[in-house]
């Protein structure tokens, strides 16, 4: 069974799902890093040079790719969620977290991001967009979510080993 960390972008996905992974010993991988080896250039030079629609074609290989493997920690990209397929999967291969984030929060932490193509306009509205569209599947997916907000890496990460080890 995989753990899949969904959530908006800065929700923490990445830094917490390494931290998870080196708590239980088990592989961690971040579909954005893969999409790039894959496509052997930068997400933004995807989204610029070939276009979302391609990016999220990539998304869907790779986490198609990600499935058949046993015991990963996934940091999957915001928008992995679209694709009904990817949700499909998602379910029947592993746990889901959600890792909730504020749109405040979100954007202190990006204030400093510059590798986020959604991210160009920086602004609020564009954010809330965001949200408001993929929050519905993230709640659907979600077998557990929790508020990152407040809380840090390490004790996302105990609450995470506490619903583990209670499911």
């Amino acid at each position: 069974m995989n753990i899949y960390l969904i959530g908006p972008m800065g929700s923490g996905k990445t830094s917490v799902g390494g931290e998870l992974a080196e708590k239980l010993k088990q592989p961690f991988v971040d579909t954005d890093d893969l999409i790039i080896q894959e496509a052997n250039k930068s997400i933004n030079q995807i989204f610029d040079e070939d276009g979302e629609k391609f990016f999220r074609e990539l998304e869907s290989k790779v986490l198609k790719s990600i499935s058949k493997e046993k015991n990963l920690i996934v940091a999957t990209g915001g928008g992995i969620v679209l694709s009904e397929a990817n949700r499909t999967l998602l379910q029947a291969t592993g746990k889901i977290i959600y890792l909730k984030i504020s749109v405040k929060e979100q954007i202190l932490r990006l204030a400093k991001e510059t590798n986020r193509p959604l991210l160009k306009n920086r602004n609020k509205k564009m954010l809330e967009a965001l949200n408001g569209e993929r929050r519905p599947y993230y709640d659907e997916l979600a077998d557990q979510s929790i508020e990152t907000d407040v809380f840090t890496s390490s004790e996302i990460c105990k609450k995470i080993n506490l619903f583990l080890d209670c499911s």
